[in-house]
């Protein structure tokens, strides 16, 4: 959903823009664990930790959606390349405690920040991402 310009890939297939933009992003978030280690860091580095979680959540929920659409579709366990052990108990054990970690985060007043700003940028992702992908619905090609 980037502009192409950004997307671009030199002779050697690197994103040589999009790597630049986000390393200027984390010397931004470096210099702000000099200059504002107590505030502006500490949102941060809760946000990232929370993005991490919430990834694991994800990962879990997949997990387990993918394992019963895999066999409700007549698949055996046997033709899987990869069978992740402890299945079905090791991924809900981690969706649950990734979840309830996510949600203990409400009463740890350092980390409570990352909730204020995570879910309303990721709402925002979410809305962007559909009104974009409306707009190209109804955009005629040409």
């Amino acid at each position: 959903m980037i502009p192409a310009r950004i997307a671009r890939v030199n002779k050697s297939g690197v994103p040589f823009l999009a790597m630049c933009i986000c390393m200027v992003g984390g010397l931004f978030a470096l210099l702000s664990s000099v200059i504002a280690a107590e505030t502006v860091y500490m949102v941060l580095v809760s946000i990232s930790g929370l993005a991490v979680v919430l990834v694991w959540v994800s990962i879990a929920a997949s997990h387990i959606v993918f394992r019963r659409r895999y066999l409700a579709a007549g698949n055996r366990l046997e033709d899987l390349a990869y069978r992740a052990p402890g299945y079905p108990w090791l991924s809900w054990a981690a969706l649950i405690m990734s979840a309830l970690s996510c949600l203990l985060i409400v009463f740890d007043p350092t980390q409570r920040p990352a909730l204020f700003y995570t879910v309303p940028f990721v709402g925002l992702c979410y809305l962007v991402y559909y009104l974009v992908l409306a707009k190209k619905r109804t955009t005629p090609r040409s």
